[in-house]
């Protein structure tokens, strides 16, 4: 399986700790969940994973009638996380070449979210607006 990057605890707790009322120590403990969720959603694609911190996630996977890919699964997961709006992608460049950048909607082209460049495994906290500037 992948091994993906997030974002520090402390950074989150910078950018959604107001908006989300949750500490450093709240995100550290729900990104180590969201990591041991999406490890053994890979691995078994039974949903053998407890959904804990992310009832609207389990319900969007199980919803689904195809399994879902690990990002879009963690992307998922940080739109609930930091109160978003859903996730969106910005394609970039050629469509031959299927890049794009996806993010977590939050009302705001500046306004700091997660995002998530294709075929990478790091997730970063920045806004969308200076990435298509």
């Amino acid at each position: 399986m992948r091994k993906y990057t997030f974002p520090s605890a402390k950074d989150m707790e910078k950018t959604f700790g107001l908006s989300t009322g949750l500490t450093a120590e709240d995100f550290r403990v729900r990104m180590a969940s969201m990591k041991k969720d999406v490890a053994l959603y890979v691995d078994s694609k039974t949903l053998q994973c407890d959904f804990k911190f992310f009832p609207k996630t389990e319900a969007w996977v199980r919803s689904c009638f195809h399994s879902q890919f690990s990002y879009d699964v963690i992307m998922k997961m940080f739109d609930e996380l930091t109160g978003g709006y859903g996730v969106e992608y910005i394609p970039c460049g050629e469509t031959k070449s299927r890049k794009r950048l996806d993010y977590v909607n939050h009302g705001d082209t500046y306004r700091n979210t997660i995002l998530r460049f294709s075929g990478s495994s790091r997730f970063y906290i920045g806004n969308w607006g200076d990435c298509v500037k």
